[in-house]
Parts: structure tokens; C-alpha cells; sequence
């Protein structure tokens, strides 16, 4: 292992001996993460938002059999980080909490996209985001009607205001039909939740005159 990850598992044994042995508690406890880190972002409190990361990380540790290898292993059920992700995750449709998975519909200036929020590649909670054409005949921001993005974190904004705002910079930059194979496409079939389109984004994410990024609440 590199001096990185022999690091990471030696911080995860040392807390993860602290914690309860129950199944049940744990994924209670990587709950209370989720809900602290979410807190701490908005707060921006990036102490704790760590601490809330570290709680995690030792929660799936634990679970995992004491160690980080395979926790992902989407095969295997029972995985740590797969049972962490499936019991913190929401509902489709919903706009998660930092630290959870999940898909949601954003509307920018009258371009819709299914953002799907995934785990992150490093280390911590901070997530993937997944943006994918809902009306392929509209503009986007690629040619295939996706695109994978993971921004630098931006404390003091809910995980909906931040991926409105990061796909409006991206329309600004890379703004362009689909192409004609991909147009034919229905995004609608891939996500059953759309189906009747929910009312929210509409008033969540708007382009005000003069091209300034508003929100509603």
C-alpha cells in the first residue's frame, strides 16, 4: 500500500475502535455523519465537515471487515461502503444532502438535465456529479447529452444550488446541440421519476435579466 493509504487505514482502525460493533449502530452513526457533514458545509466549516468524513470513512472501515479494500465492490451487497451509500442515500427525485447519492432535475435557463450525485473518486464525501440531457432536442452542455463533473467543493451552498450554478458555467463554456444520434434518444425512459415531471425545479434554478443565476425557495 502507499504511505497515503497506510495513513487513511491506520486513522479509520483507530476511530473505528471507538464504535460500535452493531450493524444497526453503525449505519446509524454514518447517518449522523451524512447530516454533520451536510451541516458543516453549509456552515462552511471545513474542520468539521473532515471530522464528519473521518466518522464515515471508519463507519464503512468497520463494516467492511476492518479494512477499505472492496468497499465499493458493487457485486458485493454487502460491501461497507455500499451498505453506508444504500442506507443514506434518498429517494429519486429528491435533492440530497451533502455526503448523500441520489438524482434530482435542475431547469437552467429553460435547459433541463437529471443530475445524478455519485460517490466521489478521492478521499471524503464530496461527490461526482452526473448531468444528463432531459430534452434531447435542447441545447446542452455535450454533444452526447451527459457529462461527469466534480468541482472543487463550495461550502455555503445545497448540493441543488451548486450543480445549478456549476452547470451554468458549463453552458456558458460548452453550450451545443446533440448530435443526431444522440437526439433521438429519450431520456424520459431512463428515469421513471420524471414521469409525471416534477413541479419544483421550474421556481429552484432561473436566469434573472442581465443573466444573473437566481434562485427560488
Amino acid at each position: 500500500m502507499t504511505g497515503h493509504q497506510d495513513l487513511k487505514e491506520a486513522k479509520a482502525a483507530k476511530l473505528a475502535a471507538t464504535l460500535p460493533d452493531a450493524r444497526e449502530a453503525l449505519l446509524a452513526l454514518a447517518w449522523e455523519s451524512v447530516e454533520q457533514y451536510h451541516a458543516s458545509i453549509l456552515a462552511h466549516d471545513q474542520v468539521q465537515a473532515a471530522v464528519a468524513s473521518e466518522l464515515n470513512e471508519a463507519v464503512i472501515w468497520k463494516l467492511n471487515g476492518s479494512m477499505f479494500f472492496g468497499c465499493m465492490d458493487s457485486e458485493n451487497p454487502e460491501a461497507g461502503g455500499i451498505l453506508v451509500r444504500d442506507h443514506c442515500k434518498t429517494a429519486p427525485g429528491n435533492v440530497p444532502l451533502w455526503g448523500q447519492t441520489g438524482e434530482f432535475l435542475i431547469e437552467v435557463v429553460g435547459i433541463r438535465a437529471v443530475v445524478e450525485v455519485t460517490d466521489g473518486f478521492g478521499d471524503g464525501l464530496w461527490p461526482n456529479f452526473g448531468f444528463h440531457a432531459v430534452d434531447t432536442k435542447s441545447d446542452f452542455i455535450s454533444e452526447t447529452g451527459y457529462r461527469s463533473a466534480m468541482p472543487c467543493p463550495s461550502y455555503g451552498k445545497g448540493v441543488d444550488e451548486f450543480a445549478c450554478g456549476h452547470f451554468m458555467d458549463l453552458l456558458k463554456e460548452k453550450r451545443r446541440p446533440l448530435t443526431p444520434e444522440y437526439r433521438e434518444e429519450s431520456s424520459l425512459e431512463a428515469w421513471e421519476w420524471l414521469n409525471p415531471t416534477p413541479m419544483v425545479p421550474a421556481d429552484r434554478c432561473h436566469e434573472e435579466d442581465g443573466g444573473q443565476l437566481a434562485f427560488g425557495f
